[in-house]
């Protein structure tokens, strides 16, 4: 177990390589990971780990060594929890007295997110991280969004990494919650999210990647989210209300999880949290969205 010395050791995520792609290799076998640090109230830096010698693993004495860096990035920090379009409350309404509709936070009755590093994937050398952050939109309305990182790692002895593009989802008045990242070895993918607030029911979403020219300095990402499945109505869980256990009214407990990963044919799926319209339990309405989007030859 690692000590929480520097804060950056909360929630270290593993990078994965798409079938297809080379691993890192050398140094009997090398594995990288990335993190965020905890409870940030405003921070421009990530870790990056590599973790060598991981052969071992496979035999009776295991012997692996863990190097960690800090390397300058975009600012990031908490995002507020997510305010939801107004709509019927079938559950809430039967409470005494009443629930009110709430908001979508990161646990139990919080008043914000956290920016855990959620997903890496490393192919053609570089890392792809994303995570959630506090965003502003044109506005000045301060909301959940995304950032996102492309990290080019090295290690020969030495680990050494630098941010090679990095940058911010958002929509404007809305919030995007959980992004995480899938990449094909050609470096084309998608990051998906829950689209929630004032103009949508919780809904799950993407938005498209592009690095297959990063290498000539050629990077982007899609013009516009992609909804592919509109919420039927808002979150109507037993987190959200403190008359229904919790106590106190905060925000409701929004599962924490998206994914995004390539298949073998160059496509990426994802799995995404919304609110369908389908049967639901006594106490709570969420479900969960899976999508596969396949690359456009020449662009998104």
């Amino acid at each position: 177990m690692l000590p929480l010395a520097s804060g950056f050791e909360f929630a270290i995520q593993p990078a994965t390589t798409p079938p297809g792609a080379s691993y890192a290799v050398g140094y009997g076998g090398l594995e990288y990971f990335v993190s965020s640090i905890a409870n940030s109230d405003g921070n421009s830096y990530l870790s990056v780990w590599a973790m060598t010698n991981t052969s071992s693993l496979a035999t009776s004495s295991p012997n692996l060594a863990l190097t960690r860096i800090i390397v300058p990035t975009l600012l990031y920090s908490d995002p507020p929890s997510a305010s939801q379009r107004p709509g019927p409350l079938p559950y809430g309404s039967t409470l005494s007295p009443p629930g009110v509709e709430a908001l979508i936070g990161a646990s139990f009755g919080a008043s914000y997110n956290d920016c855990r590093m959620l997903s890496v994937a490393y192919t053609g050398g570089r890392l792809y991280a994303t995570f959630a952050t506090l965003v502003s939109d044109e506005n000045g309305n301060s909301l959940a969004g995304a950032a996102y990182v492309v990290f080019s790692p090295t290690f020969r002895g030495v680990l050494a990494a630098t941010a090679l593009r990095q940058g911010y989802l958002l929509v404007k008045n809305n919030n995007l919650l959980y992004p995480a990242i899938g990449v094909n070895p050609q470096g084309w993918g998608a990051v998906a999210f829950t689209l929630v607030g004032p103009d949508y029911y919780p809904s799950a979403a993407f938005v498209t990647i592009d690095a297959r020219l990063l290498a000539l300095g050629s990077f982007a990402t899609g013009s516009a989210v992609q909804l592919v499945a509109p919420g039927a109505m808002p979150e109507d869980g037993f987190t959200g209300y403190p008359n229904a256990g919790f106590t106190e009214q905060g925000a409701a407990r929004w599962g924490d999880y998206s994914t995004a990963v390539a298949s073998g044919d160059g496509s990426i799926w994802m799995v995404t949290e919304y609110i369908p319209n389908a049967p639901r339990t006594p106490l709570a309405n969420w479900g969960t969205f899976l999508t596969q989007v396949h690359a456009i030859i020449g662009g998104n």
